[in-house]
């Protein structure tokens, strides 16, 4: 049970690659997220059970090693990796993978404050905290790339539509003209 927990910690393997173990875990956790975009995404209660089940992990990891939030122990890394990724266009996972990294080691803000929880819970937190806030970042350039580009077309639509209606009366009364004055050419 202990190897298992230990393996499971450790990012199966991947907290073990030097150096920086927390972005080879993190890349580990990237081409997991990437092969489920390919099914759908990954699911929410996956993640979330992920996470929970995460305090576990990282606290038996952290027990077994000796060493409070040990390098090797990415399983932190792996959920919230997953959460900056959770529904994100393909063409926008690199940038997932860039924002949680500049969070995660930057510890911007309460990310830094709230890794001092203690045990599992504490390992975890920074990571699912620093997840969130790369998943918000992303959140508001899907918005302005997506969104604001789809209003754009939208908009540029309806001009073409409306452009294309109202030239209509006008060439209406062109082709009325036109039938008038051809009438009174044929009148005695």
């Amino acid at each position: 049970m202990d190897k298992t927990m230990l393996f499971l910690a450790r990012g199966c393997g991947s907290g073990l690659l030097r150096p920086a173990p927390g972005t080879w875990g993190s890349l580990a956790a990237f081409l997991i997220g990437l092969l489920w975009s390919f099914f759908g995404g990954m699911p929410l209660w996956f993640i979330v059970l992920a996470g929970i089940a995460g305090i576990y992990i990282c606290d038996q990891g952290e027990k077994l090693l000796g060493v409070h939030d040990a390098s090797e122990i990415v399983w932190d890394e792996w959920v919230g990796m997953w959460i900056t990724m959770w529904h994100v266009p393909l063409i926008l996972t690199p940038v997932a993978f860039i924002l949680f990294r500049l969070f995660d080691i930057s510890k911007i803000g309460p990310v830094g404050k709230i890794q001092d929880l203690p045990g599992g819970l504490g390992i975890m937190a920074d990571d699912v905290l620093a997840g969130i806030m790369g998943r918000l970042i992303l959140a508001a350039i899907i918005f302005v790339l997506f969104d604001i580009i789809f209003l754009l077309y939208l908009y540029s639509f309806f001009k073409y539509i409306f452009t294309a209606f109202s030239s209509i009366p006008k060439a209406a009364a062109t082709a009325s003209r036109t039938f008038i004055t051809t009438c009174k050419s044929f009148a005695p």
